[in-house]
C-alpha cells in the first residue's frame, strides 16, 4: 500500500500544479486582453479626436474658399467696372511723338463719321502685348460716346480693329462661347449671336454651360 500511495501523491501534486500553472497562464492571458480592449479603445477615441479636428479643418477650408471666392467675384465686378468706358483699337500705325489722344480723334471722326465733344475721350495710352503695331488703349469720358463708337466699329478699315476691354475672366468666357460655337457649326447646329449672347438652335448658352 505505501508503494500504491507514492504515485498516487505525486499524481495529485502534479495535477494541482497543472491546475495552478493553467489558472496563471489563464490570469496572464486576461490581463493581456484587458490590455489589448484599453489600447483599442485609445485608439478609438484618438480617431474620434482626430476625425472631429478633419472635419473643424474642412469646415474652416470650405468657410475660407468661400470668402476667397467672394473675393474674386467681388474683383472681378472692379475690374470689370473699371474697362467699362475702354475700347481698344487694334492696327494704329506707330509713329514717334504720336498725339495718341488727337490721332484717336481724328480716326473717329473721320472714319466713322462721329464727331466725339470736347474731353470726350478721356485717355489713350499704347499698351505692350507682344505684337505690332501695339493696341491703343482708349478711355472715353462718357458711356455715351463709347457705345457709339463701339456700334460702330465695323465702319473702319480692314486694317483696324475695335474690341471692348475685357478681363481675363471675360477673355476665358468669350474664347470658350466661341468654341462651343464652331463645334456646334461643325454639327450642323443653328448658331445665332445677338451681341455677345449666343444661341445654339435657338437656346442661349448660359454662362454655367460654359464652366460646365
Amino acid at each position: 500500500m505505501p508503494g500504491l500511495f507514492r504515485p498516487a501523491l505525486l499524481a495529485v501534486v502534479i495535477f494541482a500544479l497543472s491546475v495552478v500553472f493553467i489558472f496563471d497562464r489563464q490570469r496572464v492571458l486576461t490581463e493581456q486582453i484587458s490590455s489589448m480592449f484599453d489600447r483599442v479603445e485609445l485608439i478609438k477615441e484618438e480617431q474620434l479626436r482626430l476625425s472631429v479636428m478633419h472635419d473643424r479643418f474642412a469646415s474652416d477650408v470650405n468657410k475660407t474658399m468661400s470668402v476667397m471666392r467672394s473675393q474674386d467675384r467681388q474683383i472681378e465686378i472692379l475690374d470689370q467696372q473699371s474697362r467699362r468706358y475702354n475700347l481698344r483699337f487694334l492696327g494704329i500705325p506707330e509713329r514717334e511723338d504720336q498725339d495718341l489722344l488727337s490721332l484717336v480723334s481724328e480716326i473717329i471722326e473721320r472714319k466713322m463719321g462721329i464727331t466725339i465733344g470736347g474731353r470726350g475721350i478721356e485717355s489713350a495710352k499704347r499698351i505692350d502685348e507682344g505684337v505690332r503695331p501695339r493696341p491703343v488703349l482708349v478711355k472715353f469720358s462718357r458711356w455715351k460716346e463709347k457705345s457709339r463708337v463701339a456700334h460702330k466699329r465695323k465702319s473702319l478699315p480692314k486694317s483696324m480693329e475695335i474690341e471692348d476691354d475685357l478681363t481675363d475672366f471675360q477673355k476665358s468666357i468669350k474664347f470658350q462661347l466661341k468654341e462651343i460655337a464652331r463645334k456646334a457649326e461643325r454639327e450642323g447646329k443653328g448658331v445665332r449671336w445677338y451681341g455677345k449672347q449666343l444661341f445654339v438652335d435657338g437656346k442661349e448658352i448660359k454662362l454655367e454651360d460654359v464652366r460646365t
